[in-house]
C-alpha cells in the first residue's frame, strides 16, 4: 500500500476521522501531462535491453508507444496483467493511492476481475483538477475555514506545472487512441461518472503548462 506521495491506506490511526481530500483528473490530459513531464524518460521502470527491444527509438516515444510503455511499466509494478477488462495503468495506480487494502485489491484483480472501484476505496473527497481553486475554496468554506483567509490564496500563482512541447487539443487524440484510452480505463472513468464526473476526450481541458 506505499507510494511516496502518501496514500489512503498510510494515514496514520491517530488522524484516521479526518476527511480525505484528493484532486481528480480527466483521464486524457493526465496522460499527456504524464507523457510531458518525462519522468518515464530517466526512470522507465524496465531494463534496458527490453526496453530497447520494444522501444527502439527510447526515449523518442511517440504518445501510443508512452501508452505501451505505461502498461509495461505497471506489469512490473503490480504483477497484473492488462487483459482484465478496463483497469489499465491509471486505474491500477488510482487503486494504488485511494484502495482501503490496495495489496487486497490487487490479490483479487489478479484472481479475476473487481466489479467497480468504489466497492474497494476508502472515502475520498475529489475535487476536479481544472476546477481545483474554486472547489478548494468551496470546500474550506463549507467546513469552516475562515472566508477571508480562504479567499486571500487566489493570490498565489501556480506551481508544479509541467512545462508542455505544444498546445495539445483534441485533435491530437485520434479515434483509436480515444478508444484505446476509454477501454483500458473503463473502470475508471466508471468510477468517475459514479460520483458526478463525467470526463470524456471532447470535455478535456489541456491547459499549456499543468
Amino acid at each position: 500500500g506505499c507510494d511516496h506521495h502518501g496514500t489512503y491506506s498510510q494515514r496514520p490511526h491517530e488522524f484516521a476521522h479526518l476527511s480525505v481530500v484528493s484532486i481528480g483528473r480527466n483521464p486524457f490530459s493526465h496522460i499527456v501531462s504524464q507523457y510531458e513531464y518525462r519522468h518515464w524518460a530517466k526512470n522507465p521502470g524496465i531494463a534496458l535491453d527490453e526496453l530497447l527491444k520494444a522501444f527502439p527509438r527510447f526515449p523518442n516515444l511517440s504518445l501510443i508507444e508512452y501508452l505501451r510503455l505505461q502498461e509495461l511499466q505497471a506489469i512490473r509494478r503490480w504483477n497484473i496483467s492488462f487483459d482484465k477488462a478496463g483497469i489499465g495503468p491509471l486505474s491500477a495506480h488510482f487503486i494504488q493511492m485511494f484502495a482501503r487494502d490496495p495489496a487486497r485489491t490487487f490479490d483479487a484483480m489478479r484472481g479475476g476481475s473487481i466489479e467497480q472501484l468504489s466497492d474497494h476505496l476508502g472515502s475520498v473527497h475529489f475535487l476536479r483538477q481544472e476546477r481545483l481553486r474554486s472547489e478548494l475554496e468551496q470546500f474550506l468554506m463549507l467546513n469552516g475555514f475562515d472566508p477571508e483567509r480562504v479567499l486571500s490564496t487566489r493570490s498565489i500563482g501556480p506551481s508544479n506545472v509541467t512545462v508542455k512541447s505544444k498546445l495539445w487539443s483534441q485533435s491530437d487524440i485520434d479515434g483509436n487512441l480515444e478508444y484505446q484510452v476509454v477501454a483500458r480505463e473503463k473502470a475508471l472513468f466508471a468510477f468517475y461518472r459514479q460520483i458526478g464526473i463525467d470526463y470524456s476526450l471532447g470535455n478535456c481541458v489541456f491547459a499549456p503548462n499543468n
